[in-house]
């Protein structure tokens, strides 16, 4: 979750287009992640 904080800061704080939509792959490769995490611990909890 803090990586994808730290990722957020980085899109807000850059001025150039291309850079924020290199970050934007970026988030969204974390957010995928973090949201697998999130459904195997719901799905293990649930068992």
């Amino acid at each position: 979750m803090n990586k994808i904080k730290e990722i957020i800061r980085k899109i807000e704080s850059k001025k150039e287009t291309f850079e924020k939509i290199a970050l934007l792959k970026e988030l969204d490769d974390e957010v995928s992640k973090f949201r697998k995490e999130l459904i195997n611990k719901f799905q293990r909890e649930n068992k």
